[in-house]
């Protein structure tokens, strides 16, 4: 009785081990692609948040806050006693100007925007930002007016 494998056991296992590889490396690269789909998902989200809670601690630190409609976008003009910051839609980026609204002195709040949207109604500023892949995320925010104070 001889001992061993035959040539045509040994394709045939080859042969299924190779499928079950094929398989599982499949599911792999398919589980990996959702992962970072995921994961630029939750990133985006949390700049977003980021940028909303940035922008509603200005509006909270504001001692009047006006929505000025410009023919290019849409500004916030906080004034914090005797300066005012404005917060507008810069090319792609949201951004925060000191002191002027086109004033060299700014910090990017968020980038990759395609719209910057300020609508306010009484005592509430409505803000919706839309990004360069067309999603849209919309908040808004109480505000004080000279005439609560």
């Amino acid at each position: 009785m001889k001992k061993g494998f035959t040539l045509i056991e040994l394709i045939i296992s080859i042969g299924i081990v190779s499928i079950i590889f094929i398989t599982v490396g499949k599911n792999l690269v398919l589980q990996l692609s959702n992962y970072k789909y995921s994961i630029s998902n939750h990133k985006e989200e949390l700049y977003i948040d980021q940028a909303f809670l940035f922008i509603e601690g200005k509006i909270k630190e504001g001692d009047n806050i006006k929505v000025l409609k410009t023919s290019n976008s849409d500004e916030i003009e906080i004034t914090t006693r005797d300066r005012s910051d404005y917060i507008k839609l810069y090319k792609d980026k949201i951004i925060i100007s000191y002191g002027k609204s086109s004033y060299a002195t700014i910090n990017n709040i968020l980038i990759g925007v395609k719209g910057f949207v300020v609508t306010e109604v009484e005592n509430t500023i409505y803000i919706k930002i839309i990004l360069s892949d067309r999603k849209e995320y919309e908040r808004c925010f109480g505000i004080r007016k000279e005439t609560d104070l």
